[in-house]
């Protein structure tokens, strides 16, 4: 496993590229208006219009929406809510910014994968010698 690249300069370069590619086929939605569910969950939910910015506000914000189940969505957008009203471009912003950091976590993902599935075959392919030297003495 000595090729294996461990290296965070090995990572840097594939990492941009998906950020690059992320903010590429996102950005013709910065100035899509809020469409489907939308405009319950934003621009009609009171619940995540707050005015002045604290623990309790983002509390209600995240569990007193019409979707509970989605706290860290719904503080999601209050935050935009707070800092640029419901200017679409922020909220697109913050999407294509989930999106990249997803694209990233998924490749880590599957590189740990990797690192662990070939660290698994090197010990099969050992494994496999050990039986094969019985078998032959």
């Amino acid at each position: 496993m000595s090729n294996c690249p461990t290296k965070l300069s090995v990572h840097l370069f594939p990492v941009f590229i998906l950020i690059v590619l992320t903010v590429i086929c996102y950005a013709n939605t910065l100035n899509v208006p809020f469409v489907f569910d939308d405009i319950p969950n934003i621009v009609e939910n009171k619940a995540i219009h707050v005015n002045v910015l604290n623990l309790e506000n983002l509390r209600n914000a995240g569990f007193g929406s019409l979707m509970p189940s989605r706290p860290l969505a719904n503080i999601s957008f209050a935050l935009n809510h707070e800092f640029g009203n419901l200017d679409v471009t922020g909220y697109h912003l913050m999407n294509i910014f989930i999106h990249a950091v997803n694209g990233v976590l998924v490749y880590l993902l599957a590189f740990f994968c990797y690192v662990i599935l070939a660290k698994n075959q090197t010990i099969l392919v050992k494994s496999l010698r050990f039986i094969e030297y019985i078998l032959y003495q």
